[in-house]
């Protein structure tokens, strides 16, 4: 489970390579023969799939958020020095050894420490996730441990940058086989510690403006899914579909790796990999010795991130992030004098609109927005919020200053 041989096709080869079997690349079905990622990555009809929690498996759905907090502030600044300390450290002790043996074994010690911290942000996760899971601590210290993680992983990553950016290239030596394949399997553990909602999470500690996000959770696993003013952003985390260590399946065949790492990522996301909808060729990464690859493209709505272990054949960790206008929606509405309130929605975990006019002149009313009782904003003065619908039966009800209210219900997507 460790370092960064970043094995990075050119989108052009990549998409060459494959071009023959993408056309025949179909939604995964509940009953699909293929890996069992049927119940992980769920179809979304025009646009693209996502990595999904079972709803079965679910733990916890609710609602957080995150602002002005002095002492998480403080933590997150905290984590933030200490790897600019370490930093620091590692490239003046790589310059005053010019020697090359030396250098090697320095890197070789920062290889350990950057393992052993690695771990212990791995185990911090679990158990932030199993004390929010079992109700002992509240949605926002979750959210705010979250942040101090992704920020403690993110200066382990400039770490791993610094060492085959920087330092390798300029030394005259390079780094022996192992000792690069340990840097380039450390980058595949810190995918799971960091994300783009979580680093929004930590800056907004530190502000006046909130942060909130859906968190939905099962026993291994993590979803965040927020807007902001025009885009969604998703990451998702399924521990069960990570297998450290494994066979890697990708292998099994004549074909390359990354090959067959890539079409199962177009199967998982056909509507991403059309032709129609792509943007460019996607790409595709792996990392040093590891099972993990990286599929990433972007697409008519946004862009989307993967990982697939080989080990399981299957998604793991994805990141998406889509214009908010581009995504689309199913209606529901209710006319209820003086008022109508209009929900455009997508699929569970997606983002929804939220629409208040007074029915004389369309006049766009503020109000307090209410989702499964959970207050989520305000509809503003010109009636709209975007927000995000939850894993399950949804009822949004709104307020207006004047005590007037509206709701609507239904099932997402």
């Amino acid at each position: 489970m460790r370092a960064t041989r970043s094995v990075a096709l050119s989108l052009l080869l990549v998409f060459a390579l494959l071009v023959a079997a993408v056309p025949a690349v179909r939604p995964v079905a509940a009953d699909d023969s293929s890996p069992g990622t049927a119940h992980t990555v769920s179809p979304s009809q025009n646009t693209t799939s996502f990595l999904a929690i079972e709803a079965s498996e679910t733990e916890r759905d609710q609602y957080g958020s995150t602002s002005i907090d002095v002492a998480g502030a403080v933590a997150v600044d905290t984590e933030k020095l200490h790897g600019r300390y370490n930093e620091l450290s590692l490239r003046t002790g790589f310059i005053a050894n010019d020697d090359s043996e030396r250098r090697i074994e320095l890197l070789r010690s920062e290889a350990s420490r950057i393992e052993r911290r690695t771990d212990a942000l791995e185990e911090r996760q679990r158990r932030a996730l199993r004390q929010y899971n079992e109700g002992t601590i509240s949605t926002h210290r979750f959210l705010r441990e979250l942040a101090r993680i992704d920020a403690a992983a993110r200066a382990l990553d400039t770490q791993l940058v610094t060492v085959r950016r920087d330092l390798e290239p300029a030394g005259t030596f390079s780094l022996p086989n192992r000792l690069r394949s340990r840097y380039d399997n450390l980058q595949a553990d810190l995918v799971t510690l960091e994300g783009p909602v979580r680093r929004q999470l930590a800056a907004s500690l530190a502000t006046k403006e909130s942060t909130r996000v859906l968190v939905l959770t099962s026993e291994d696993a993590i979803v965040l899914s927020q807007t902001t003013t025009n885009r969604y952003v998703r990451e998702a985390y399924l521990g069960d579909e990570r297998e450290p260590g494994g066979v890697d399946q990708f292998g099994a065949s004549d074909r390359p790796r990354i090959s067959v790492a890539y079409q199962r990522a177009a199967e998982l996301y056909p509507w991403a990999f059309d032709v129609e909808n792509a943007l460019a060729p996607p790409s595709a990464t792996g990392f040093g010795n590891t099972s993990v690859y990286r599929i990433s493209v972007d697409h008519s709505q946004g862009d989307l991130t993967t990982y697939l272990d080989g080990s399981t054949q299957n998604a793991f960790r994805e990141i998406q992030s889509k214009r908010l206008r581009s995504i689309p929606t199913s209606r529901v509405s209710n006319n209820t004098v003086p008022l109508t309130l209009r929900v455009n929605h997508t699929h569970a975990t997606g983002p929804m609109q939220v629409t208040l006019i007074r029915n004389a002149g369309d006049e766009p009313i503020d109000g307090t927005v209410r989702v499964n009782g959970d207050r989520v904003g305000r509809t503003g003065s010109d009636g709209t919020l975007w927000t995000v619908t939850p894993n399950s039966y949804t009822v949004v009800n709104v307020t207006t200053a004047a005590g007037e209210s509206v709701q609507v219900s239904f099932s997402p997507n």
